[in-house]
């Protein structure tokens, strides 16, 4: 007589409590040996809340905006669970952001090689006494490393310093960090995102050859473009505490047309369907916003930009392309004043050279900016109100007044981005979605003369995506003395994305990078995808 396995996760009253403090059905949910789930829904519908739970973190609640509450829960795999998150800045690294650029900070920093050695992998004090490994255990170790480093190409980033890496490089080296554990259940939290689209499609083929090797896994996943081969059962959150859940060939049918009739319903779907084809060239002698000759960037010996002349005009608006580490950020932290390399280069900003008396504050007062880095680091126990407003003075934090017409405009922002109900809540309460419609809203706030958008939309399901993409669409800015946004057409901006769906409709000019280097550079009449 066979008996069905035990499970390895598995809760018997699983309820998910949103923000009204509705109270949903509890529903079970168990992970069976052999069952790759991912877990799938809208922005702020707690899945990684629920991911954490089953790596048996806590806390179980976001501050009121989400609980979980568990019921008869039972691990039988606990202590060998690895769970995986992007959130907060890499290891070693300074906090606050402008540290990242500045080299002589970065020397606690370890490099990538360090990082993925055995004793970091697991957590070993390096002061421990200990008899030397036997040979035999270094020997498969090393297998498997040089394994994982082929598969994520990690190679050419082993000697940098994951003070120094790009958002996409250093997920990378993060997703190595766990393969390398070797854990019985892998609990990734959407990975895919920031990745540039050929390292998508090597990550599908990686998980899914990880899966066929005996590990398994639960993938948090908001866009199911990514999921992988050999994800057998689906968990999909539908906003309001209910699930969904069961073998994939079942639920992908139903998800597919939920997802159309949504799309339908907030008209994301033609947003972002005709994006592509609706960019308007523009040739434009306006005065120039950023004028750059001949800029070179060197880190540790590593050429990170070379040779770059590029000139941003008023009214120009920029898609900046290239895949992980081209050196789109280090780019963009030139503009910014972030980067002390900046002072070394000829860089013209506004009609004023780099290093000509002008501070870095007088620099920022006129661009708004948004960038992964940006919500890793931005102090948790600030009001999502007081976040939006500090885009006025460019602080992380709000540490002076503002006017009641400061006030007012942080109130139409909020409301355009559906944040109002949240806007006394802490920065830490809202969800990763939420937390980034936050940060866009105080890079818009004042009217910028620049727009600096590093992956706006990261994070955000496709109907906050169509949202985000209609504000951008005219370069708008909600006007002080009335309800409806009035066009703003002086703005330049400069929009980075390795998502094609993502780009705003009224893109003028495209700059793309490799390895640090300027390979197009053009006005464009159609599609920005490289």
């Amino acid at each position: 007589m066979s008996t069905s396995p035990d499970p390895l996760v598995s809760f018997q009253e699983l309820v998910l409590r949103g923000p009204s403090g509705t109270p949903a059905r509890p529903f079970e949910w168990a992970v069976y040996p052999g069952e790759q789930w991912a877990i799938t829904g809208p922005m702020a519908s707690g899945k990684s809340l629920l991911a954490r739970a089953v790596a048996g973190l806590g806390p179980l609640s976001d501050k009121g905006l989400w609980s979980v509450e568990l019921g008869a829960g039972r691990w039988q795999v606990r202590s060998q669970v690895s769970y995986v998150t992007f959130d907060g800045p890499p290891q070693g690294e300074a906090l606050f952001h402008q540290a990242r650029w500045h080299s002589h900070l970065a020397v606690e920093s370890p490099t990538v090689d360090g990082s993925l050695s055995i004793d970091n992998i697991r957590r070993r004090n390096p002061y421990e006494v200990r008899e030397d490994r036997r040979p035999e255990e270094l020997h498969a170790f090393q297998a498997h490393r040089s394994r994982v480093i082929a598969d994520l190409d990690l190679a050419p980033l082993l000697e940098r310093r994951l003070h120094h890496l790009s958002d996409g490089e250093w997920r990378r080296v993060r997703i190595g960090w766990a393969l390398l554990g070797a854990p019985r259940l892998l609990v990734l939290d959407d990975p895919f995102t920031g990745l540039d689209s050929d390292f998508r499609v090597r990550l599908r083929q990686v998980l899914a050859q990880l899966m066929a090797g005996g590990t398994q896994l639960i993938l948090v996943i908001p866009d199911l473009v990514d999921l992988p081969r050999g994800i057998t059962h689906i968990l999909a959150l539908d906003g309001h505490g209910h699930a969904l859940s069961g073998r994939r060939s079942a639920i992908l049918p139903e998800l597919d047309a939920a997802a159309h009739s949504r799309r339908s319903g907030c008209g994301g779907g033609t947003e972002q369907a005709t994006a592509a084809a609706a960019f308007q060239a523009a040739e434009t002698r306006s005065a120039p916003a950023i004028e750059m000759q001949g800029v070179s960037v060197v880190h540790d010996g590593i050429v990170v930009l070379q040779d770059v002349s590029w000139t941003v005009r008023r009214g120009e608006r920029w898609a900046l392309v290239g895949p992980n580490g081209a050196g789109k950020s280090t780019l963009l932290s030139l503009i910014l004043g972030d980067h002390p390399q900046a002072y070394a280069n000829r860089i013209k900003l506004f009609g004023r050279w780099r290093g000509s008396g002008e501070s870095i504050w007088e620099i920022k007062r006129r661009i708004g900016w948004v960038a992964p880095e940006l919500q890793r680091y931005f102090p948790l126990e600030v009001t999502t109100a007081d976040l939006v407003a500090s885009g006025f003075y460019d602080t992380l934090g709000l540490h002076r007044s503002c006017s009641a017409e400061q006030l007012a405009q942080v109130s139409r922002w909020l409301e355009r981005f559906g944040l109002s109900e949240h806007a006394a809540r802490p920065f830490r309460a809202l969800s990763k979605g939420e937390q980034r419609l936050a940060l866009i809203a105080r890079a818009l706030v004042k009217g910028p003369e620049l727009l600096v958008l590093d992956e706006p939309c990261q994070g955000l399901d496709a109907a906050h995506v169509a949202r985000v993409l209609q504000a951008l669409g005219g370069l708008v800015t909600p006007d002080q003395n009335s309800d409806e946004p009035s066009r703003a057409t002086a703005h330049a901006m400069i929009y980075v994305t390795h998502r094609p769906e993502e780009f705003p409709r009224n893109l003028t000019h495209i700059l793309e990078l490799q390895e640090g280097r300027v390979v197009r550079q053009a006005a464009l009449t159609s599609d920005p995808t490289p």
